[in-house]
């Protein structure tokens, strides 16, 4: 039931990916127009299968790695009296709350369970779990340390999407308005991401409701996400939406783990009185 919650609730994060890119790109048209193409392209990949997505994955990780050698182009203007002098000093108090603003964008490694199945000996499955962990990490922190350098840690508070006013900052002769290619790339990684938890969404269906068919449950879900993507009519409130489920997802993401040690042991402690 939990990966059933988090592929809807990973769909519906990618509303708010849409709400912007429809304002910055084709502000006059209904920002559910994409949600429908979006979830329509989504449904084809998820049929494919987990094989097909992995490659499909790569393809857009080739499309998109570049973009981090853009933030290069701005060591003219950083600056490192910009970056605050002490650490977790000058942001947000709470640093619990902090914690769980910050967390949600990891969130996703738990997909790795569901891959042993499709794996073997050559793969070495976990190793490349905590490889593109560790990049993904890497990645974050560096357009962080980017961002303070340019910005600073007062502007970063009043901002609310840096990466396109980061965008924005690139001109190249040829194009005008680069943020709005280039924030069309990042779409590939939301595709991504979208289709991989709604995979697993259907994995865990499958044993829920073994009578349905893939195309079935992963039609379902998709449908089901696009439904209640038109409960929120501005951007703020999607957002708000999102921060929501991502504090259900994270809680889960800690509790079930846990519940499942606490069983395992429970199960132990019986078997070993029984004996």
């Amino acid at each position: 039931m939990y990966m059933l919650f988090l592929g809807n609730d990973r769909l519906f994060g990618r509303e708010g990916v849409l709400f912007i890119f429809q304002i910055i790109a084709f502000p006059s048209t209904h920002p559910m127009i994409f949600m429908f193409i979006f979830c329509m392209l989504a449904y084809l990949l998820i049929n494919k299968g987990i094989y097909n997505i992995a490659k499909v994955s790569t393809v857009f990780y080739i499309i998109t790695v570049w973009i981090l050698f853009l933030f290069f182009f701005y060591y003219h203007d950083f600056k490192w009296t910009r970056l605050t002098p002490f650490i977790f000093q000058g942001g947000n108090p709470d640093k619990i709350k902090g914690f769980f603003d910050v967390y949600p964008a990891f969130l996703g490694y738990e997909l790795t369970l569901l891959l042993f199945p499709y794996a073997d000996k050559k793969t070495h499955l976990m190793r490349s779990a905590f490889i593109s962990s560790g990049l993904a990490t890497i990645v974050y922190a560096f357009i962080a340390f980017v961002s303070f350098g340019f910005f600073g840690l007062g502007y970063l508070k009043v901002l609310q999407y840096p990466i396109l006013v980061l965008f924005a900052y690139v001109h190249l002769p040829l194009i005008e308005r680069i943020e709005n290619l280039l924030y069309g790339f990042l779409l590939f990684t939301t595709m991504i991401t979208t289709v991989m938890n709604s995979w697993a969404a259907v994995e865990v269906g499958k044993r829920m409701f073994p009578k349905l068919k893939n195309v079935v449950l992963s039609f379902l879900i998709m449908l089901f996400g696009y439904v209640i993507s038109f409960i929120p009519k501005v951007l703020m409130e999607a957002q708000r939406w999102l921060n929501y489920a991502a504090y259900v997802e994270t809680g889960l993401a800690f509790g079930f783990p846990i519940a499942l040690i606490l069983l395992l042991l429970i199960q132990r402690s019986r078997g070993e009185l029984q004996s």
